[in-house]
């Protein structure tokens, strides 16, 4: 949570959680240290990848084909929420960077990135939707917004708990259980 708000606190005590980190904000060699490890984990699971591939003979480095072996070292995905991406993309312009490639290079290891943001416009790129299988758009207030995030205008008219799933060839209307 790049502002340092309690949005992912819950989600520390659940038991796959690896950790949460708030206030990127006020503590800049945060950024710097979560993408040296995100790099370091992409290595690690290219390496582990690779040398499964070279002893099993699977035709691609993918976390799938290495998920289906019988004997292999776990290697769950790694999901990244990263909220207020905006922010952190205006502040640390070059980190952001890195962090979107780490993403795209990522997804074939099993390391993905869920970006959360406000303004739509500021965060999201067309490098980012090149490389976004899907997206999930809430309520937007703004019809350029939602344009951009599904093709339609109709995202400034959603209501609580209802949000478009958009994939390249196709747009559904959701709803996503609320609390609070």
């Amino acid at each position: 949570d790049y502002k340092g708000g309690a949005a992912f606190q819950e989600l520390a005590r659940l038991p796959h959680t690896v950790g949460v980190m708030t206030d990127i904000e006020s503590h800049g060699s945060y950024a710097e240290r979560i993408l040296a490890a995100l790099a370091g984990e992409l290595e690690r699971r290219k390496r582990l990848l690779e040398d499964a591939r070279a002893v099993f003979g699977f035709g691609r480095s993918h976390v799938d084909d290495y998920r289906a072996l019988a004997v292999r070292r776990p290697m769950p995905h790694l999901v990244i929420v990263f909220d207020e991406f905006a922010e952190f993309k205006s502040r640390h312009p070059e980190e952001s960077k890195r962090l979107v490639s780490i993403a795209r290079l990522g997804r074939s290891v099993g390391i993905h990135l869920i970006l959360a943001t406000q303004n739509i416009q500021a965060a999201i790129d067309p490098q980012i939707l090149q490389n976004s299988t899907f997206r999930v758009c809430l309520k937007v207030s703004q019809p350029e917004d939602s344009m951009q995030m599904t093709g339609i205008p109709d995202a400034i008219q959603l209501p609580r708990g209802r949000a478009y799933f958009t994939t390249q060839s196709s747009n559904a209307l959701v709803s996503l259980p609320i609390s609070g």
